[in-house]
Parts: C-alpha cells; structure tokens; sequence
C-alpha cells in the first residue's frame, strides 16, 4: 500500500514539474519577446519613435474626434426626439382636455335633454288628466240630469 502511495505522489509531482516547466517556458518566451522589442526600439532613432509616437497619438485624437462628432448627433438626435415627444405629449394633454370639456357639454346637454323630456311627458300627462277631466264631468253631470232621481 505505500508502494502505491509512493507512485501516486511520484505522478503528482512529475505533473506539477511539468506544469511548472510550461509555465516558465512560456514566461521566458513573452520575456524573449518583450526584451527583443526594446531592443529594437532602442536601435531605433529617436525622431522615428517619436514620429510614430506622435502618428498614433494623431490617430487617436482623430478617432475621438469623430467621436465626439458622433456623439453630438446621437445627442442632437435624441433631443429632436425628446421634444417631438414633449410636443406629442401637450397635444395629447390638449386633446384630453378638449375631450373632458366636450364631455362635460354632452353631459349637461344630455341632462337638459332629461329634464325637458321629463317635463314634456308631466305635461302631456296633466293634459291627458285635463282633457279626461273636461270630457267625464259634463259627461257625468248630463247623465246625472237624464238619469231620473
């Protein structure tokens, strides 16, 4: 059993010396490079670094101006949308308070309407009530005169 032990750690640490062996190798690697990059940047003249230096910050400035231009017409943009919005909206409110006072008029149109049918149909009944009133009486007191006593 510690023979097995004893084996299973021996590929424990062959696999942890590999990994670290890859590692380092790759670290040595991005090193190689960036030291051979700085080594060329140092046989470089000073005038050409500093040309494309200054070539990469004009790309730069360049690039956030058209930004920047963008940037102001999306905003531009959005501002006429906003107040096409705002103008949609005091339309709407308008139209809702046109509505409300058209609604109120229908309303008290609609409730005079009510009241003078209502008074219509009063009258018209009181005339029934008259004109049967002004035909049953005579008729009545013409009977009564006929009828003997």
């Amino acid at each position: 059993m510690d023979f097995n032990l004893l084996a299973s750690l021996n590929q424990v640490v062959g696999a942890m010396s590999l990994v670290a062996t890859v590692f380092f190798g790759l670290v040595a690697i991005r090193v190689g490079r960036i030291t051979k990059q700085r080594l060329a940047e140092a046989e470089e003249d000073p005038a050409e670094v500093l040309r494309r230096r200054a070539d990469h910050a004009t790309t730069a400035l360049t690039e956030a101006v058209s930004l920047m231009n963008e940037l102001q017409r999306e905003v531009a943009t959005r501002k006429f949308q906003l107040l096409d919005a705002t103008a949609e909206a005091d339309k709407a409110a308008k139209f809702l308070n046109a509505n409300e006072e058209l609604r109120d008029l229908l309303r008290q149109g609609a409730v005079q309407e009510t009241k003078s049918s209502i008074r219509a149909q009063q009258r018209l009944q009181w005339r029934f009530v008259l004109i049967t009133a002004g035909i049953s009486l005579p008729i009545g007191y013409f009977i009564n005169l006929i009828s003997p006593p």
